[in-house]
C-alpha cells in the first residue's frame, strides 16, 4: 500500500498559471490516487474579481484526483 503525500495548491487571480499547473499535475500517473486541497483567496479589489472568478470556474471543473 502506497501512502502518498497530499497535493496543496494555492490560487488567486492567475487563471493561465492555474491551468498550466493543473495540466502538469494531471500528467502524473499517480494523480488519481492523490488527494488535493485547493485554497482560493477571494478578490482583494474589484479589479481582481474577474480573474479570481475565472480561476474558480476552472477549478470547479477539475477531475482526476482522488
Amino acid at each position: 500500500m502506497n501512502i502518498l503525500a497530499p497535493i496543496v495548491v494555492f490560487t488567486y487571480n492567475r487563471p493561465e498559471h492555474t491551468q498550466r499547473t493543473f495540466n502538469a499535475l494531471l500528467k502524473n500517473p499517480l494523480t488519481n490516487e492523490s488527494d488535493i486541497f485547493i485554497y482560493s483567496d477571494s478578490a482583494k479589489t474589484a479589479n481582481h474579481k474577474k480573474a479570481v472568478d475565472e480561476v474558480r470556474s476552472f477549478l470547479s471543473e477539475i477531475t482526476g484526483f482522488r
